[in-house]
């Protein structure tokens, strides 16, 4: 876990159980094996992990993660969840272990940073447009003006057309990774950057800044019985890794099952 200090510094803790609900989870592009190597971001290894452990300066983050610990600044939460600062990278036993806790990571988040817009840790995902559009309009008497302001509506996140066929869905670089279908799907709550809207989801309440009406979403956490619609949304994800497939897909199986008496998980099917 990553705590954030008022100073804008942010250290590797251990997790402690009392932190549950208490911090925030990041849900974002990692970016292409290519750029990676390009620019090769910062990460918890075994020659960094003492160097996170005794603090660093948000400008030393890649520039996504920075961002998502900034949001956090004002929400006033202290401690945010990052894969790539919190799991050892380059120790195999570690990875293993902290794959399998992926789904409960995002599920006893108190919010979850979803940057939508975002194709890379590099990127950012604050930087939106908003589509605004001002018309100047005759004045309705000699001192007086009226402005009307409109923006384009959104399609993307809760917006687009899920009964759409998949492949002509409008989306944003996040919604082609496969591990991040399972990190929306199992929070208890999300915000939600995406290129042209901020969305809010909770157990309650849709709400985003564009103002539209929210269409129905994929939501395993309301309704278990929708699992025959998640391989289909999840096989149009891309991995870096093929053998993380069912991994990334555990979690979801694993919340389904408990709303389901007597079926039998064997590899994504029942």
């Amino acid at each position: 876990m990553l705590r954030i200090t008022e100073e804008g510094t942010v250290f590797l803790v251990d997790f402690q159980t009392d932190m549950a609900r208490q911090y925030a989870a990041l849900s974002y592009c990692w970016g292409t094996p290519e750029e990676l190597s390009r620019r090769p971001p910062l990460r918890a290894t075994a020659a960094t992990v003492q160097v996170l452990r005794d603090g660093i300066q948000l400008n030393q983050l890649p520039r996504t993660i920075e961002q998502a610990v900034r949001v956090c600044i004002p929400l006033q939460i202290e401690y945010i969840w990052v894969d790539a600062l919190c799991i050892i990278q380059d120790d195999g036993l570690d990875w293993e272990k902290e794959s399998r806790k992926m789904a409960t990571v995002y599920s006893e988040a108190k919010v979850t940073i979803i940057a939508a817009s975002s194709t890379s840790c590099h990127s950012g995902f604050l930087d939106m447009d908003m589509g605004g559009m001002v018309l100047d309009t005759p004045p309705l008497t000699p001192s007086s003006s009226t402005r009307m302001v409109g923006r384009l509506a959104s399609n993307r996140g809760f917006h687009k057309d899920e009964w759409a066929p998949l492949d002509s869905l409008v989306k944003d670089p996040i919604d082609n990774r496969g591990w991040t279908l399972q990190e929306q799907v199992l929070s208890r709550r999300y915000v939600r950057f995406t290129q042209n809207d901020v969305q809010w989801e909770c157990f309650s309440k849709k709400a985003c800044l564009c103002a539209q009406s929210q269409h129905l979403s994929l939501e395993l956490k309301r309704s278990p019985r929708q699992w025959n619609d998640i391989p289909g949304h999840f096989n149009h994800r891309k991995f870096t890794l093929a053998s993380d497939k069912l991994r990334a897909l555990s979690g979801l199986a694993k919340t389904s099952q408990r709303a389901t008496i007597g079926d039998v998980y064997l590899a994504g099917m029942w």
